[in-house]
């Protein structure tokens, strides 16, 4: 009987870590089907493998958008979890739980089981995973313009990835912190963040999070009047995103690049760069606040014109 139970806990460690293989490759469909194939033997199974399934299983239906069936498949995980006590492996259940109820805009309940994700981390001394669920509740509290408390949860994660020695952790929150601090109006140090952020982010060869940075640091600039160094910074981001194709970072670029045209009295180069970013945002994400940035800065650059129809 005991050969049967390590045979049948086998398949399940097998079927969780092929299932972690098809999520960490972005086939949810792929993921979703698998987990389909599985459901006779999970509906009778128990531990830690076939909670680990669900919880992935929740993982590949959120990232299809199927949130109901997402956190009903997390509250299992969850559940079977829980009866073995405060594990990494419930952390983490947490942090699918709470990543679900975020994108369905349940924001209270999502920053409750962040705060569990990261207090069950902490308990289990897994510093990489309480540095996780920190970060994610930043991103949290960011969505609901809540800056300040975004700002403070940011700067304990990024203690613990110093701890770390994580400098991609680092250069990824450091970036974060700059476009907190930018949105403070804290323009010093949202530019020295930011800074560190592109140092980190060219160390580490990550062309596309250099030109995120650069771009936010052109932004800053903007703001300041530093029309050079704004230019300086967004000719640095343009470079990176010719070997990075990211569609919605080029209309952001190419927002920023009208913006600082048409506060430098450079009008026609302002309209003929925000009409591009206009066709190229209508294209990828029509009728979004991405389409709208653009239209409001097309609409500066004819006010400045004098063209007020």
């Amino acid at each position: 009987m005991r050969s049967g139970f390590d045979n049948a806990s086998a398949i399940l460690d097998a079927a969780a870590h092929y299932l972690e293989s098809l999520i960490a490759s972005r086939d949810f469909a792929g993921a979703v089907k698998y987990y389909e194939s599985l459901r006779s033997e999970l509906d009778a199974a128990e531990g830690q493998a076939a909670g680990t399934i669900l919880r992935l299983a929740s993982r590949a239906h959120a990232s299809l958008a199927s949130y109901p069936t997402a956190l009903r498949l997390a509250r299992r995980a969850q559940a079977i979890h829980a009866e073995r006590g405060d594990t990494v492996e419930l952390a983490e259940t947490f942090l699918a739980v709470a990543e679900i109820l975020r994108d369905m805009g349940e924001r209270k309940e999502a920053e409750k089981a962040f705060r569990d994700a990261e207090s069950i981390f902490r308990r289990n001394d897994c510093p990489e995973g309480q540095s996780r669920a920190l970060n994610l509740l930043a991103g949290l509290f960011y969505r609901q313009n809540d800056y300040r408390n975004s700002l403070t949860v940011l700067m304990d994660a990024i203690g613990i990835a110093k701890r770390l020695g994580d400098r991609k952790k680092l250069a990824f929150m450091m970036g974060n912190i700059g476009r907190i601090q930018t949105f403070l109006g804290d323009f010093a140090e949202a530019r020295k963040h930011l800074e560190i952020n592109i140092s980190l982010s060219e160390e580490l060869g990550h062309t596309l999070e250099v030109a995120r940075a650069s771009i936010a640091l052109g932004y800053v600039c903007i703001q300041e009047g530093e029309y050079a160094g704004a230019e300086a910074a967004l000719n640095k981001a343009s470079a990176c995103l010719k070997r990075e194709a990211s569609p919605r970072d080029e209309v952001i670029l190419r927002t920023y690049y009208g913006e600082l045209y048409y506060r430098s009295d450079r009008l026609v180069d302002a309209a003929r760069v925000l009409e591009d970013a206009l066709g190229r945002a209508e294209a990828i994400a029509p009728e979004t606040t991405l389409v709208g940035r653009v239209l409001r800065h097309l609409a500066e650059t004819a006010l400045r014109a004098g063209n007020d129809r």
